[in-house]
């Protein structure tokens, strides 16, 4: 295949090559003296065009242009031995020629057949597609491959790959050790630095990121320094949008507003920086705008913050079942290496929520079995906070340095003390900081001076919607309906001894299910076609019904009302919260394949046998009513199912006692199930 005419000699054009290939900071000038050295002279402009057909020069995402036909013409040839099953002489092709680095052939291609740059490029393109524990090994491989070759500017590239898959690890003494290694390989470079700007970035970002993680925040705020000077111009989108990320990390949203707001301004269809203002608005407490950014995203495109940013939104809004719903959302839909950051966030929601209903016990209960999982996740943040929610003495002087952590201090403080001094000087905090969502998710933990500021008549500075909620009101009614077994409720939390009629029980469930918090509603119709099908006047049965749950529950009358709304009957919760065991058991559910995903089986399996302990027996037996029949088998398979899934992972990891636990819980509930029949076969 002919050569381009007004092309330098190979050999040239090679020598050319390799000085950037072993120094990657050089500059075009440094070059054009080098060479001139040895008595060749190139030019500006050709020196700048070999490094540019070889992918050795500017920001990768903007090196994208009209491709050549001698590209064109070598890319198709390699196509078709490749369509043809000549995969060695496909590699040869693509190998050869410098210009065909950006291709998808290239993932098509076994790596021992690949050049080092084509084995790069290939790591580049398939970032979001390898686990993150193989990406880190690949990346490992070749850059120390690249480093005995004494091949730096490959080195640096898959360095900078491996530093974000160190950080998805959790390695951050790892990836700490690699950025500052990365750092010095670059050095300081007088002038220009001619290395890809993105992958100094990646190293300088991974660096901030690795300090803020182990606790080291004067350090990582000093390292972001010059994270920001890649953001001045030109101004990459990226660059702003992962130093809002960093930002908001270690709890400066105020910052971080700065940031997204730049981001914005400089790329306005960038979908993800308007999640992110989002995100921010929900940590400073304004809901509203918040969700109404949410739904001015452009393209209505969306990733799991969205779920986080309602699910905070929600909390403050003091609908605990929403909050709870797309909590659950954002741990089932997270990748992988996302999941320990969504984790907590959904943790501390769930022990915020259990807390607003007067289970603060429970909640802290939440929190200290949490402890332990997130210490192994090797995020320092996570727990130094934890222990400061348990009113652990111990915490690092670096903690005052963090926004929300320093909140949370502040909030210990005022709980303690009771001084209307100390709570003001957490509000008003909370407020300069832009933490007032964090402050809501914080109080249920530390109530103690929001109630005394009640008793005494004093403003609290809360939403009206929250001192509703029952640990702020002690007359709101909280009723705990447990029907994985034979019913029983909590009023309260003190045990009612009643015993209810099938359809008195079906109805207590059906509403703790369907209208479990005030505000929510039932249409009657539904309930009377539900409950008495047959019957020529069901409302008059409904309103029995009513009259003796409102007795045996010890209900107020006006907190369950029957209205018109929208053009048909309604039954309306005015003011009862309801909490269920099921939901109970969705929420372990939920965390024991987080864990799994994340490849921590000891605590998977607790969570696993924690949901498979609600079930004391058949859950809705006998109650006659078609709800109730359907809720059974959905109820019924789940378990079954999630059993099944439980005994195969106990199986592969060699675990056959917790798996004849399962089975033979489930066995006394699901006696003639095939699946259970068999695997309990194959446990013994």
């Amino acid at each position: 295949m002919k050569r381009r005419i007004k092309r330098l000699d190979r050999e040239i054009e090679r020598m050319v090559v390799n000085m950037k290939e072993r120094n990657p900071t050089l500059t075009i000038d440094q070059a054009q003296k080098t060479l001139l050295s040895k008595g060749i002279r190139i030019s500006t402009g050709g020196v700048w065009n070999i490094w540019k057909r070889y992918n050795l020069t500017g920001m990768r995402g903007k090196r994208k242009g009209p491709f050549s036909k001698e590209r064109e013409s070598m890319l198709r040839v390699a196509t078709e031995r490749w369509k043809a099953g000549d995969i060695r002489g496909a590699a040869r092709i693509l190998n050869s020629s410098p210009q065909c680095w950006d291709n998808e052939l290239v993932e098509e291609i076994p790596d021992h057949l690949l050049s080092l740059p084509l084995r790069v490029e290939k790591l580049i393109r398939s970032f979001w597609k390898l686990g993150y524990s193989e990406l880190c090994r690949k990346a490992r491989d070749i850059r120390l491959e690249a480093e005995t070759l004494g091949l730096f500017y490959y080195a640096l590239c898959a360095g900078a790959i491996e530093i974000l898959a160190l950080d998805w690890c959790g390695a951050h003494e790892e990836q700490l050790a690699l950025a500052r290694r990365l750092s010095k390989l670059l050095g300081r470079v007088k002038g220009r630095n001619s290395f890809d700007p993105a992958r100094r970035f990646e190293i300088s970002i991974g660096e901030a990121q690795a300090l803020a993680k182990l606790g080291r925040v004067s350090e990582a705020i000093r390292c972001i320094k010059r994270c920001e000077n890649f953001c001045r111009h030109p101004a990459s989108p990226d660059f702003l949008g992962m130093v809002a990320a960093f930002y908001s990390s270690i709890g400066y949203h105020r910052k971080a507003r700065r940031w997204i707001e730049k981001n914005i301004k400089l790329s306005k269809d960038n979908w993800y920086a308007y999640e992110m203002l989002a995100a921010n608005r929900a940590m400073a407490g304004e809901y509203d705008s918040a969700l109404k950014t949410l739904r001015a995203i452009p393209g209505g495109k969306s990733t799991v913050l969205s779920l986080v940013v309602k699910s905070l939104c929600f909390l403050g809004k003091a609908k605990i079942s929403e909050a709870l719903n797309y909590a659950a959302r954002s741990i089932s839909q997270a990748e992988r290496r996302s999941i320990p950051v969504h984790l907590w966030s959904a943790t501390l929601t769930s022990a915020s929520c259990m807390a607003f209903l007067g289970k603060k016990d429970e909640a802290m209960r939440l929190l200290m079995d949490s402890s332990s999982r997130f210490k192994k996740f090797k995020i320092k943040r996570v727990s130094i906070l934890i222990d400061i929610l348990l009113n652990d003495d111990y915490f690092p002087k670096e903690a005052l340095l963090m926004p929300d952590l320093n909140l949370a201090l502040l909030l210990r403080r005022a709980s303690s003390s009771l001084k209307l001094s100390d709570y003001r000087k957490a509000f008003r905090f909370a407020e300069s900081n832009r933490l007032m969502g964090l402050f809501h998710r914080l109080i249920p933990l530390f109530p103690e001076p929001v109630i005394c500021l009640l008793e005494k008549g004093k403003r609290t500075g809360l939403p009206r919607a929250i001192l509703k909620l029952p640990i702020f009101n002690r007359e709101v009614l909280v009723y705990n309906i447990r029907f994985l077994g034979g019913p029983i409720i909590y009023r309260n939390g003190k045990y009612l001894r009643i015993r209810l009629a099938p359809k008195d029980a079906a109805f207590v469930i059906q509403m703790a299910l369907r209208a479990n918090e005030p505000g929510k509603k039932i249409l009657l119709e539904d309930l009377c076609h539900n409950l008495w099908h047959t019957a020529n006047n069901p409302t008059r049965n409904l309103s029995h019904l009513l009259m003796r749950i409102k007795r045996m529950l010890r209900i107020p009358t006006h907190l369950l009302e029957v209205s018109r709304y929208g053009g048909e009957s309604v039954l309306i919760n005015r003011g009862l919260h309801f909490i269920t065991d099921f939901g109970e058991f969705e929420q372990l559910l939920v965390r024991a394949y987080a864990f799994e995903r994340v490849g921590e089986w000891d605590f998977a399996k607790r969570e696993f046998l924690r949901a498979f302990r609600l079930f004391r027996s058949v859950p809705l037996e006998q109650m006659y009513d078609r709800w109730s029949d359907e809720l059974q088998r959905a109820i019924m398979n789940r378990l079954e199912r999630e059993v099944a899934h439980f005994v195969r992972l106990c199986l592969q990891h060699k675990n056959k006692r917790d798996a004849g636990k399962a089975l033979k819980k489930v066995g006394r509930i699901i006696p003639y199930s095939r699946e259970i029949e068999e695997l309990r076969r194959e446990v013994k």
